[in-house]
């Protein structure tokens, strides 16, 4: 438990979130609502370093969609939520020349908890009636 009601991490052995995102994929998850497998976890010193990690995904999610558009799932939670917060998140993609779509096949999730950034760029894959899977491309 991540201290926050609702948020659970999983720690797993192998280190790669790329295999987790395709484990993830297999089965149906009725009681979560989003899991988003790491790719990039970090203990931001700043602001600035928060900023970037979340620019470089969203360059990555620029080559994944083209033109269609990208959606944004941005949920901050304890220390993170003091440097970083929702509006910073979708001006660092209006920058990008990224339009917002919450209907869009590629997405970017950033996920503060406490003082963890969770950043991903995927693709929207179904996992359940309610639950939501960034997986994860290459």
């Amino acid at each position: 438990a991540a201290g926050f009601p609702g948020v659970i991490l999983v720690y797993t052995p192998d280190r790669d979130p790329y295999r987790f995102s395709a484990v993830a994929a297999r089965g149906s998850r009725g009681f979560i609502q989003r899991i988003v497998p790491a790719e990039t976890c970090m203990k931001p010193r700043g602001a600035e370093e928060a900023l970037k990690a979340v620019e470089e995904a969203f360059s990555k999610a620029l080559k994944l969609s083209g033109s269609q558009g990208v959606r944004l799932v941005a949920s901050m939670r304890g220390r993170v939520k003091k440097m970083l917060d929702a509006s910073d998140i979708a001006s660092v993609a209006a920058r990008a020349g990224i339009r917002l779509n919450r209907r869009g096949r590629v997405i970017v999730a950033v996920e503060g908890v406490d003082d963890l950034l969770v950043v991903s760029t995927g693709i929207t894959y179904s996992c359940g009636p309610s639950c939501l899977l960034v997986y994860l491309r290459r």
